[in-house]
């Protein structure tokens, strides 16, 4: 057996071969209903004055809405537009039939409390992960 990196297989090749077998780990899988595998990409961000102070970036895999990223200015932190991007992708996700909205973060981070704050449980901690850190995944059902 040889590994190569996919750089080094032709593109053809890969591209039969994914297809080829995810079509039976997908039936294994899910059985012979198929969930819609596209994935969506959403940004939504806060403004004042015409300049933004928050933006969260999400992705919404088969119902599940994965937060990417929340992020603040630091001027204007602790004024609740953090928590007005997520009940924003809330309302948006309950629209597009999602079920579940998940985040990762900072064990010790003030974000986890803002989440938790909003009804987020915390499903597992995964110690010494990025960069070292211990980190958790909290989630919630819509």
């Amino acid at each position: 057996m040889k590994i190569q990196k996919l750089e080094d297989v032709k593109d053809i090749e890969f591209v039969a071969f994914k297809k080829r077998e995810w079509e039976y780990a997908d039936k294994e899988h899910y059985g012979d209903l198929l969930p819609d595998f596209t994935k969506f990409f959403y940004t939504y961000t806060a403004k004042e004055q015409d300049k933004i102070v928050g933006a969260i970036s999400i992705v919404i895999d088969m119902g599940v809405v994965c937060i990417e990223s929340l992020l603040v200015a630091q001027d204007a932190q602790r004024r609740g537009i953090g928590t007005l991007l997520m009940k924003k992708v809330e309302e948006e996700a309950k629209e597009l039939g999602c079920h579940k909205i998940s985040i990762e973060t900072g064990a010790d981070w003030n974000a986890k409390k803002l989440y938790q704050s909003l009804g987020y449980t915390v499903r597992c901690t995964l110690p010494n992960y990025y960069a070292h850190h211990d980190f958790v995944i909290l989630d919630k059902d819509i």
